[in-house]
């Protein structure tokens, strides 16, 4: 039940963030000791590395599908991050928004936040919320960032398949999503 749960929840994620077009590099991470005991999560991407910290009942899943960098979860929260990278093919980040929207359209998801321009560690990006249904009609509620970097845009996105989710399991998406950086 929870392999099938694993994999719907993967497939879901890539269908939103990633494309059909995307480029597969190879990935390395490595997890280390930071302030407070924090664990950081680093994340390299065609030579640039991100970080983002580990918080409290997150941990890292294996990941064999190669259109996502990386798979985190909080198992007693139902949630999960990952990132897909696009290419950026001369487009600007808010003809990207754009585009990312209109796929979300087509697939008929629900958007509750729309996109706000925000700086996520000082990098430009676009956040936004959405429901969509699984497999099983349970709604998963979505937290994304569309970021652009220099060669590319980074679908970072934590969801969870809780019902009904509290504004705490709200909270721990934005806060999970907000260590997320450039190192």
């Amino acid at each position: 039940m929870k392999k099938k749960l694993m994999i719907v929840l993967l497939g879901m994620s890539a269908l939103f963030l990633t494309s059909c077009g995307q480029k597969n590099v190879e990935t390395t991470t490595e997890t280390t000791q930071g302030v407070n005991n924090t664990i950081v999560y680093t994340l390299e991407y065609d030579h640039q590395q991100y970080q983002f910290n580990m918080l409290d009942g997150w941990r890292k899943f294996p990941n064999s599908d190669h259109s996502i960098a990386f798979l985190v979860g909080n198992k007693d929260q139902a949630s999960f991050m990952s990132a897909g990278f696009e290419e950026k093919e001369k487009l600007s980040l808010s003809s990207y928004k754009d585009k990312y929207m209109e796929r979300l359209k087509e697939n008929d998801v629900t958007v509750t936040n729309d996109p706000e321009l925000k700086k996520l560690n000082g990098m430009d990006a676009y956040y936004l919320g959405m429901d969509m249904l699984d497999e099983k009609d349970r709604v998963l509620t979505y937290r994304v960032y569309l970021i652009e970097g220099e060669d590319y845009f980074i679908n970072l996105g934590a969801w969870t398949s809780e019902q009904n989710p509290s504004k705490e399991i709200i909270q721990g998406l934005d806060d999970i999503l907000g260590t997320f950086k450039k190192k």
